[in-house]
């Protein structure tokens, strides 16, 4: 919570914001499917390093 206030220095964007992350979450849970890096590891196939 601290982060997102830090990052974009208003908190009147806090509970729109934590709100997104929140529905993001359940969305992803809800779905069940793997994070794209957890997939591409198993393949074999790591993103590029910076």
């Amino acid at each position: 919570m601290a982060l997102v206030v830090e990052m974009t220095g208003a908190t009147t964007l806090l509970v729109p914001l934590l709100t997104a992350c929140f529905a993001a979450v359940l969305t992803a849970e809800w779905m069940g499917s793997a994070p794209i890096h957890d997939g591409l590891r198993l393949r074999g196939t790591d993103p590029p390093l910076r």
